[in-house]
């Protein structure tokens, strides 16, 4: 699709983010390097492994992945950064700017399902502001301020804004909200949400905007776009879906995958979703057997005890397992009925 071009920070973004616009008419391409080109009609993701470089560095890769677009596109590009704020944001939102020839961007970093959300500004690891969560220890990116324009300012050379809940609800004049900021000087502006029709909302408002449109965020704002923009007005996919090892093509074809001649020994009758990947369902299995849950810990309850649960959630152990969740090179939870993933496995709809 020429009208819509994304790009990623990184490898696990680029793949979350094209699992969450599945499904397209003729799939979606995930090129794990800067170069390549997409087959006809597919739509790209682009990874530019920009995350950990330099300003200048991963300004470079932005603009290499943008330069073949025609001065004069009218089309949306969505920027996948990391919802933890690392990396060099402002530089790779101003070299995608400049490319475009765009005088305004906005940012939604939120992915309301996991529990981050953009409140005021500043960005909330389950309620808690990001700089005081793990992400304040990341060896190559600490954070040390949650407010979300701070960080993009840190390396950009121009001004960030807030666009509060508000404006993205309809109490406030939502153009006249942006105009005002932008009249202080600001030309990047981030969106407050909490939930995903905030960020609904917010992308159906974003819409109406001169293009081209320069969209930021994550799989919560790629999950809304999908929603709107898709070929088929969102709903996750019926057939299978998955991620041929050495492809880099992310496709809705069933000749692709895994075959599937019946579930894992204890998986749930009537989940909403399964995964055939024995690889990932034997580890997370062999995890949960070898320690101790976390609300254990917590109680002070002796490290020797193992718990062993049986199946994924919704198998009768389910209600006494720790959510499962990590934030470990990607913005989107570890749950095997939750996305496709980069392994070899399949994901059904009910």
């Amino acid at each position: 699709m020429n009208a819509l071009r994304i790009i990623a920070d990184d490898l696990t973004g680029a793949c979350d983010i094209g699992a969450e616009m599945l499904p397209w008419p003729a799939g979606v391409v995930v090129q794990p390097a800067a170069g390549g080109s997409s087959p006809a009609g597919a739509l790209g993701v682009r990874n530019t492994q920009s995350r950990t470089l330099s300003p200048a560095e991963a300004a470079s890769r932005v603009s290499g992945v943008l330069d073949d677009l025609r001065i004069g596109w009218s089309g949306i590009v969505l920027k996948k950064i990391d919802t933890g704020l690392r990396g060099p944001l402002g530089a790779e939102i101003d070299a995608a700017m400049d490319v475009l020839g765009a005088t305004e961007a906005f940012v939604l970093p939120a992915i309301p399902e996991v529990g981050r959300t953009t409140e005021q500004g500043r960005q909330m690891i389950g309620g808690v502001p990001v700089h005081r969560t793990a992400f304040a220890r990341d060896p190559q990116n600490p954070i040390r301020n949650p407010s979300v324009p701070a960080a993009i300012e840190a390396t950009s050379r121009r001004r960030g804004a807030v666009i509060g809940l508000g404006a993205i609800r309809g109490r406030d004049d939502f153009d006249r909200v942006l105009e005002e900021a932008r009249a202080g000087g600001a030309s990047v502006f981030v969106c407050d949400a909490e939930t995903d029709a905030d960020l609904e909302r917010a992308v159906r408002r974003l819409l109406s905007r001169p293009r081209p449109l320069l969209l930021v965020g994550s799989t919560g704002l790629a999950r809304a776009l999908r929603r709107i923009l898709g070929p088929e007005n969102g709903g996750r996919p019926r057939g299978p879906v998955s991620f041929p090892a050495g492809s880099g093509v992310l496709t809705r074809r069933s000749s692709s995958t895994v075959p599937v001649s019946r579930r894992p020994r204890g998986w749930p009758r009537g989940s909403s979703s399964r995964v055939v990947g024995r690889s990932l369902w034997w580890r997370r299995r062999r995890r949960y057997r070898t320690a101790a849950p976390p609300c254990w810990r917590r109680s002070g309850r002796p490290r020797s005890r193992r718990w062993r649960g049986r199946g994924p959630a919704g198998s009768p152990s389910s209600a006494a397992r720790p959510p499962t969740t990590s934030s470990t090179g990607s913005d989107t939870r570890c749950s095997p009925s939750s996305r496709a993933s980069v392994h070899s496995s399949c994901v059904r709809g009910s």
